[in-house]
């Protein structure tokens, strides 16, 4: 990519690479938030049935 010369240059540039580019930014990082909030939740249901059967074995 060619130097930028100028400050306005540099504005424009990054207006435009937001402009191709920042739905799909948001969106990697909305997927990225909800595969950890959902794996972290699938943990906490699975040890949570582990100590419920554990309990059930133990009584």
């Amino acid at each position: 990519m060619a130097e930028l010369r100028t400050e306005e240059e540099q504005v424009q540039a990054i207006k435009d690479w937001w402009k191709n580019n920042g739905s799909s930014l948001l969106i990697g990082i909305g997927a990225a938030l909800a595969i950890v909030f959902g794996w972290q939740a699938w943990q906490n249901h699975q040890a949570q049935q582990r100590a419920e059967a554990a309990n059930q074995f133990a009584n």
